[in-house]
């Protein structure tokens, strides 16, 4: 499998020590209309000869890197750090591209395919409180999360065991712990007791006074009690909300992908009805019509990031469980998508100027969407198809 981000930044690595004869940091800089994409922090030594023009990087970079799966737009050489811009337009290409090649396999790289895991848990049978809840979740989710990236599981005992454990546990050199903080204010309370308070804490809520049916609430339901116990780190506790506005995370992500469903929904019943011409091949799609900071943002902080995100959460199972990463990243995707609809029309009127605007945002479009399938996938959501 691919990875893009991973790809760039191997190629850069190379580039920068072929000029310096070592490595050069770099960062990803992740905020909203910001200067650059990347930064590379310099040495009083390397930048003592870029200033004096012995390396051309501001031209040669960005040359040499147009045979790179990312290539670079510009180069801006600071006094203290160099600022590198992405070519945007080959970027959301080949980005866009390579998620409806890959689809639900899109940011699942194998870099467990050879290890074997065991994983165990303190909850004896089925959960007895919100605690232990959480701690079964947890354990699911870890093990979605292994299969994902080409892991084995097993129960045997020539594999590595990961124990998310409910107490500090003594160090173990044949077991990773991973510590699952408790459920505050949640003495005596049932899985179910659970369930049924955030159920009428949902129809509390005076924009959620409604049922959509019997099973999409429960999958409403089991996506807020996901967020609440899974968005915090597992190694520190929850407080459960006795506020209403504490569900509207989770309602609104799932409100969010409902749109992004209809109004893809609702362009192919334009194209079926002869409103609107189908979406052309994908090789004359016209990505720099893409050009809102809005865009490139959900682009580059989400779609370009998740196998980084998914990287990132499984390498760290030695020794801390963070899966609230990915609801974090679930949920800041769902609110820029928000903030982009709110500014952008995404579906126009049928103008032969309008068209390859889009063409383009109905691909971007399709790109989300898969990615927040994916992303539903690993932490156990069912996401609803109306709302």
């Amino acid at each position: 499998m691919i990875d893009l981000q991973l790809d760039f930044l191997d190629s850069l690595a190379q580039y920068f020590k072929s000029c310096f004869d070592h490595n050069i940091k770099v960062f990803k800089i992740n905020k909203l209309k910001k200067e650059g994409d990347f930064t590379a922090f310099l040495s009083n030594t390397d930048k003592e000869r870029i200033h004096r023009f012995e390396l051309p990087v501001t031209k040669d970079l960005p040359e040499k890197s147009q045979s790179w799966k990312v290539p670079i737009g510009c180069v801006d050489v600071k006094v203290d750090n160099i600022l590198i811009s992405l070519d945007r337009p080959v970027l959301f290409r080949n980005c866009i591209y390579l998620i409806g090649e890959q689809n639900e396999f899109y940011g699942l790289s194998p870099i467990f395919s050879t290890k074997t895991f065991k994983i165990t848990t303190d909850v004896a049978g089925e959960p007895r409180n919100p605690t232990e809840l959480r701690t079964s979740l947890s354990a699911g989710i870890v093990r979605r999360l292994l299969l994902a990236v080409g892991a084995s599981l097993s129960q045997g005992h020539e594999c590595t065991r990961l124990h998310l454990a409910l107490k500090p546990p003594p160090p173990s050199e044949q077991c990773s712990y991973l510590l699952v903080s408790k459920v505050l204010n949640s003495d005596n309370m049932t899985p179910d007791d659970y369930f049924l308070r955030t159920e009428r804490m949902m129809r509390l809520k005076d924009d959620m006074n409604f049922s959509l049916g019997k099973e999409d609430d429960r999958k409403i339901v089991n996506a807020i009690l996901r967020f609440e116990l899974l968005m915090t780190k597992l190694s520190q506790p929850v407080k459960l909300s006795t506020q209403t506005d504490r569900i509207k995370g989770a309602v609104y992500i799932m409100y969010n992908f409902v749109r992004l469903k209809a109004i893809l929904n609702q362009f192919e019943s334009n194209v079926a009805s002869g409103i609107y011409p189908p979406v052309p091949p994908f090789h004359e799609i016209d990505f720099q019509q893409l050009a809102c900071e809005e865009e490139w943002h959900i682009m580059f902080c989400y779609l370009f990031d998740w196998p980084q995100v998914v990287r990132a959460a499984c390498e760290s199972l030695s020794s801390k469980c963070n899966i609230h990463t990915i609801f974090m990243f679930l949920a800041k995707l769902s609110t820029n998508f928000s903030s982009y609809y709110a500014k952008e029309r995404i579906l126009t009127e049928n103008r032969k100027q309008l068209l390859p605007v889009m063409f383009a945002r109905i691909c971007l479009m399709k790109a989300i969407v898969r990615v927040m399938e994916n992303a539903f996938t690993i932490v156990g959501i069912s996401p609803l198809s109306r709302m």
